[in-house]
């Protein structure tokens, strides 16, 4: 049993449910060594954004898509809500 799987199992063992938070930092992301991407490009605390492009936009939402899937993968019990931000 993995450490996710563990963690949904004592969820659920105290009558919950899992749910599981996937977060982009967008503009407000702080890793140097990354370029930061916003929707609108606007700087952030005088630091520089790139705008995305629709093709970018799309490309992010199919990989939260896949972060979901992985996430959830061999996981007996359902996570039954996934947020993203």
């Amino acid at each position: 049993m993995g450490p996710l799987q563990k963690v949904v199992q004592a969820i659920h063992d105290q009558d919950s449910k899992a749910g599981l938070q996937l977060w982009h930092a967008g503009r407000k992301g702080s890793l140097p060594q990354e370029t930061t991407v916003s929707a609108s490009g606007l700087p952030h605390r005088e630091r520089a954004t790139h705008a995305l492009s629709i093709e970018e936009i799309h490309n992010l939402v199919l990989a939260f898509n896949e972060a979901a899937k992985r996430a959830s993968h061999g996981v007996e019990r359902p996570i039954v809500c996934t947020d993203f931000r």
